[in-house]
Protein backbone atom coordinates (compact mmCIF):
# COMPACT_ATOMS: atom_id res chain seq x y z
CA UNK A 1 0.00 0.00 0.00
CA UNK A 2 1.64 3.31 -0.95
CA UNK A 3 1.57 5.86 1.80
CA UNK A 4 1.67 8.73 -0.01
CA UNK A 5 2.09 10.65 -3.03
CA UNK A 6 3.05 14.05 -4.57
CA UNK A 7 2.33 15.68 -7.70
CA UNK A 8 1.86 19.06 -10.04
CA UNK A 9 -1.74 19.72 -10.25
CA UNK A 10 -2.23 21.23 -14.16
CA UNK A 11 -5.99 21.04 -14.21
CA UNK A 12 -8.10 18.52 -15.10
CA UNK A 13 -9.96 17.10 -18.08
CA UNK A 14 -12.84 14.81 -18.63
CA UNK A 15 -10.48 11.13 -19.20
CA UNK A 16 -11.15 7.87 -19.98
CA UNK A 17 -10.53 5.46 -17.37
CA UNK A 18 -8.99 2.17 -17.64
CA UNK A 19 -8.04 -1.10 -16.18
CA UNK A 20 -5.86 -1.16 -13.14
CA UNK A 21 -2.35 -2.48 -14.03
CA UNK A 22 0.86 -2.76 -11.87
CA UNK A 23 4.70 -1.99 -12.12
CA UNK A 24 6.54 -4.76 -13.51
CA UNK A 25 10.28 -3.78 -12.63
CA UNK A 26 9.17 -4.26 -9.06
CA UNK A 27 8.41 -8.06 -8.97
CA UNK A 28 10.81 -8.53 -12.19
CA UNK A 29 14.23 -6.84 -12.85
CA UNK A 30 14.01 -7.47 -16.70
CA UNK A 31 9.81 -6.28 -16.51
CA UNK A 32 10.72 -2.97 -17.98
CA UNK A 33 9.58 0.18 -16.44
CA UNK A 34 6.12 1.04 -18.12
CA UNK A 35 2.85 -0.44 -16.46
CA UNK A 36 1.56 -3.97 -17.41
CA UNK A 37 -0.90 -6.25 -17.36
CA UNK A 38 0.12 -8.64 -14.20
CA UNK A 39 -0.03 -11.58 -17.12
CA UNK A 40 2.89 -10.43 -18.79
CA UNK A 41 4.99 -10.09 -16.01
CA UNK A 42 6.86 -13.37 -14.46
CA UNK A 43 5.96 -13.81 -10.67
CA UNK A 44 3.71 -10.95 -10.24
CA UNK A 45 2.55 -9.74 -6.64
CA UNK A 46 6.21 -10.32 -4.82
CA UNK A 47 6.33 -6.51 -3.61
CA UNK A 48 3.30 -5.05 -4.91
CA UNK A 49 -0.94 -5.39 -4.57
CA UNK A 50 -2.52 -7.43 -7.52
CA UNK A 51 -6.30 -7.41 -8.64
CA UNK A 52 -6.68 -10.09 -7.18
CA UNK A 53 -6.50 -8.68 -3.55
CA UNK A 54 -9.03 -6.55 -3.65
CA UNK A 55 -11.61 -9.38 -4.73
CA UNK A 56 -11.12 -11.74 -2.13
CA UNK A 57 -12.94 -9.98 0.70
CA UNK A 58 -16.64 -9.18 1.32
CA UNK A 59 -17.36 -6.56 0.77
CA UNK A 60 -14.67 -5.91 -2.08
CA UNK A 61 -13.24 -2.62 -1.63
CA UNK A 62 -12.33 -0.30 -4.35
CA UNK A 63 -9.16 0.91 -5.16
CA UNK A 64 -8.91 4.03 -4.11
CA UNK A 65 -6.61 6.41 -5.90
CA UNK A 66 -3.64 8.07 -4.56
CA UNK A 67 -3.37 10.84 -7.23
CA UNK A 68 -7.09 10.77 -8.48
CA UNK A 69 -7.74 10.40 -12.05
CA UNK A 70 -10.25 13.26 -11.86
CA UNK A 71 -6.79 15.45 -11.23
CA UNK A 72 -5.55 14.62 -14.88
CA UNK A 73 -5.34 16.96 -17.75
CA UNK A 74 -4.13 14.63 -20.33
CA UNK A 75 -5.47 11.00 -21.28
CA UNK A 76 -2.26 9.60 -20.74
CA UNK A 77 -1.60 11.18 -17.27
CA UNK A 78 -5.12 9.49 -16.66
CA UNK A 79 -3.94 6.48 -17.68
CA UNK A 80 -1.05 6.50 -15.27
CA UNK A 81 -2.86 6.70 -12.22
CA UNK A 82 -4.48 3.39 -13.12
CA UNK A 83 -1.16 1.54 -11.50
CA UNK A 84 -2.14 -0.45 -8.06
CA UNK A 85 1.36 1.06 -6.43
CA UNK A 86 -0.96 4.58 -6.25
CA UNK A 87 -3.85 2.62 -5.02
CA UNK A 88 -4.87 1.60 -1.61
CA UNK A 89 -7.72 -0.46 -0.44
CA UNK A 90 -11.23 2.40 0.07
CA UNK A 91 -14.51 1.74 1.15
CA UNK A 92 -16.48 1.88 -1.88
CA UNK A 93 -19.65 4.50 0.27
CA UNK A 94 -16.74 7.02 1.09
CA UNK A 95 -14.42 6.34 -2.55
CA UNK A 96 -18.15 7.15 -4.52
CA UNK A 97 -19.67 10.20 -1.85
CA UNK A 98 -16.90 11.68 0.02
CA UNK A 99 -13.73 11.41 -1.45
CA UNK A 100 -14.99 11.95 -4.57
CA UNK A 101 -16.57 14.94 -3.35
CA UNK A 102 -12.96 16.15 -2.08
CA UNK A 103 -11.14 15.42 -5.53
CA UNK A 104 -13.26 17.68 -7.12
CA UNK A 105 -13.62 20.94 -4.82
CA UNK A 106 -9.94 20.23 -4.32
CA UNK A 107 -9.43 20.27 -8.30
CA UNK A 108 -12.05 23.25 -8.45
CA UNK A 109 -10.35 25.46 -5.97
CA UNK A 110 -6.63 24.74 -7.28
CA UNK A 111 -8.14 25.82 -10.80
CA UNK A 112 -9.86 28.96 -9.57
CA UNK A 113 -7.53 30.26 -7.08
CA UNK A 114 -4.25 29.34 -8.74
CA UNK A 115 -3.88 28.32 -11.87
CA UNK A 116 -6.14 30.87 -13.02
CA UNK A 117 -3.85 33.61 -11.27
CA UNK A 118 -0.80 32.21 -12.90
CA UNK A 119 0.23 30.27 -9.75
CA UNK A 120 1.58 26.78 -9.83
CA UNK A 121 -0.27 23.87 -7.65
CA UNK A 122 0.85 21.10 -5.76
CA UNK A 123 -1.03 18.13 -4.69
CA UNK A 124 0.38 15.46 -1.62
CA UNK A 125 -2.38 13.09 -0.65
CA UNK A 126 -1.86 9.97 1.60
CA UNK A 127 -3.10 7.40 3.92
CA UNK A 128 -2.88 6.51 7.29
CA UNK A 129 -2.34 2.70 7.36
CA UNK A 130 -4.97 0.96 9.73
CA UNK A 131 -5.14 -2.30 11.50
CA UNK A 132 -6.89 -4.41 9.04
CA UNK A 133 -5.20 -6.29 5.94
CA UNK A 134 -7.03 -7.95 2.96
CA UNK A 135 -5.79 -11.21 1.19
CA UNK A 136 -2.91 -11.34 4.15
CA UNK A 137 -0.90 -9.08 1.74
CA UNK A 138 -2.34 -5.52 1.63
CA UNK A 139 -3.00 -2.95 4.52
CA UNK A 140 -6.08 -1.37 5.04
CA UNK A 141 -5.84 2.52 5.37
CA UNK A 142 -7.53 3.68 8.13
CA UNK A 143 -7.82 7.28 7.04
CA UNK A 144 -6.96 9.34 3.81
CA UNK A 145 -5.82 12.83 3.41
CA UNK A 146 -4.82 15.20 1.17
CA UNK A 147 -3.01 18.58 1.47
CA UNK A 148 -1.96 21.13 -1.56
CA UNK A 149 -0.25 24.58 -1.72
CA UNK A 150 0.16 26.70 -4.91
CA UNK A 151 3.30 28.73 -5.26
CA UNK A 152 4.49 31.68 -7.78
CA UNK A 153 8.02 32.34 -9.40
CA UNK A 154 9.25 32.94 -6.88
CA UNK A 155 8.52 29.96 -4.92
CA UNK A 156 5.97 31.61 -2.47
Amino acid sequence: MPVYSAYRFYGHARCGRRNWFIEPQLDDVQGGNDMTSESRVQNPGTNQALNADYRVTVPTPDKGHLVPVYHANTQSCADATFTLTNAAPQNPTFNRGRWRVTEKKVADFLTANCLSAGLRAYVVTGVVPGNNVINNRVRVPSHYWMAFCCLDNNDQ
